[in-house]
């Protein structure tokens, strides 16, 4: 069985230490139906910006009980660690040209109901 889910997404990005902001920043689910036994979902992340800091880093909230599993290859420098629950952070140690386009996948728990934020 499946159900639909709203997501709400919110990403931080710091940058060192120039303070470049990011102009567009974007996360999106691969898919927004869920697996009510519990599964995965890959999130695409992609950053803008027109003048690259020296150093970039993006963290994500995800909700409770749901876990980091892996980001996909070309990713950021740093990854948070298999199994990381709460606030996921990544780091692009020397930041590459805009723009940056990478994907991450999260694991959720069963019977995940409305809206699921990540911050």
């Amino acid at each position: 069985m499946s159900r639909k889910l709203s997501l709400a997404l919110l990403v931080t990005l710091a940058a060192f230490p120039t303070h470049t902001r990011a102009q567009v920043v974007v996360l999106t689910p691969a898919t927004t139906t869920f697996n009510s036994a519990g599964g995965s979902l890959v999130f695409n992340a992609a950053v803008a910006y027109s003048t690259p800091p020296s150093v970039l880093a993006f963290s994500a909230s995800i909700p409770a009980g749901w876990s980091y599993v892996s980001t996909g290859a070309g990713g950021p420098d740093v990854a948070p660690a298999a199994g990381t629950t709460g606030t996921l952070d990544w780091i692009y140690i020397t930041a590459p040209p805009s723009p940056i386009t990478f994907n991450f996948t999260v694991a959720y728990p069963a019977n995940v109901a409305g809206v699921q934020p990540l911050t």
